[in-house]
């Protein structure tokens, strides 16, 4: 299974309240998002980090189960101009109608969503220990677009 907290959590109340009409006892897998990271080391390929944070960020607008929500990257690169050209690549996304398929990302799936990433950029823009370095815009004028 893949999908919320929520949803798994009343799988196994249902299996659990049936466990005596089972053969067996039933095995459930579930991943329910998770809070997966990139840690990269200080001899990392600044090329290949750059396209392993945008794309494990970003594709499918960050809302696959594996996206990457943090990363750990060493000072030695961080400050050595990696944050200008990471910031430069995240802006270049390009972003849009999903039939077009220049565009790399879409909107957020539903208002929900685009909620909580607006809500989340907003606590982000208000906390004078936060810098965005990239995006931190948000339309729901056509769609739920979130950069």
């Amino acid at each position: 299974f893949t999908g919320s907290t929520p949803t798994f959590q009343h799988l196994w109340k249902t299996v659990g309240n049936n466990i005596a009409n089972y053969r067996t006892y039933p095995r459930l897998v579930g991943e329910t998002g998770g809070k997966d990271f990139v840690v990269a080391h200080p001899s990392a390929d600044r090329a290949i980090l750059k396209t392993a944070l945008t794309r494990g960020s970003f594709e499918f607008q960050g809302q696959k189960c594996s996206a990457s929500s943090r990363a750990y990257v060493p000072a030695s690169i961080w400050n050595s101009g990696f944050q200008e050209e990471f910031a430069a690549e995240v802006d270049s996304i390009t972003m849009g109608d999903v039939t077009d398929l220049s565009n790399f990302i879409g909107a957020v799936i539903d208002d929900r969503s685009f909620a909580k990433n607006k809500a989340a950029i907003d606590r982000a823009k208000s906390d004078p220990t936060c810098t965005v370095i990239a995006g931190g815009t948000y339309d729901d004028s056509v769609g739920y677009f979130v950069r």
